[in-house]
């Protein structure tokens, strides 16, 4: 790495760092409780809800593999850009409705609208500095795989079950269907964390 990388990399873990920091002092002065334990308690919950929060991005989400980056700048503003694309879309699909929506739905909109920009935020607040860790743990195997040069594939014949691989640059044959874990990489690192937290939370009950 050099000497620009392990700057950004500096950075990257310092924001880390004071939004833990932050979230440490909010959850003890307020909650009475922990951060990382609040997180322990809720972590299998957060990694099955969060591929639903990213559906904001349809299937982007699962190709933005900045998520899963251990380099802590390029997690980091990769979570950001999670953040900014439904607040984006948001602003394009309400500048374009202008005159056409009904009084009824006008209000409500605004309302739902104010919901979800505070629960972007409180996610990005609140998940996001611990997520780094859990993903940078739960992510290993998942960018172990996307480095394989080559990818399982299958698909049935009547009731029975034909595998095949290729090689990673080809496109997956008509009628074939790619079988990696790898193949939606930031869900099945959630799916992973929900995992970990689930025998975590076992472990320490």
């Amino acid at each position: 790495m050099n000497l620009k990388g392990a700057g950004t990399a500096l950075l990257g873990f310092a924001g880390l760092v004071g939004l833990f920091a932050f979230d440490q002092w909010l959850f003890s002065k307020w909650i009475g409780t922990a951060y990382w334990r609040w997180y322990l308690t809720n972590g299998t919950l957060i990694g099955l809800i969060t591929p639903i929060v990213f559906k904001a991005w349809g299937d982007l989400a699962d190709k933005h593999t900045g998520l899963l980056s251990p380099h802590p700048f390029v997690y980091l503003a990769s979570c950001i850009q999670v953040v900014g694309l439904p607040i984006y879309g948001l602003g394009t699909q309400i500048k374009g409705t202008q005159g056409r929506s009904s009084w009824f739905d006008y209000p409500l909109t605004w309302v739902w609208v104010l919901i979800l920009l505070a629960s972007i935020l409180v996610w990005f607040v609140v998940v996001v500095p611990i997520q780094y860790v859990v993903y940078l743990v739960c992510g290993a195997p998942i960018r172990f795989m996307l480095g394989s040069s080559r990818v399982p594939i299958a698909r049935l014949a009547g009731t029975q079950l034909l595998p095949q691989e290729i090689d990673s640059r080809e496109t997956v044959p008509e009628g074939w269907v790619n079988v990696s874990i790898s193949k939606n990489p930031v869900s099945m690192t959630n799916v992973l964390s929900a995992l970990l937290f689930g025998i975590l939370r076992a472990y320490f009950h």
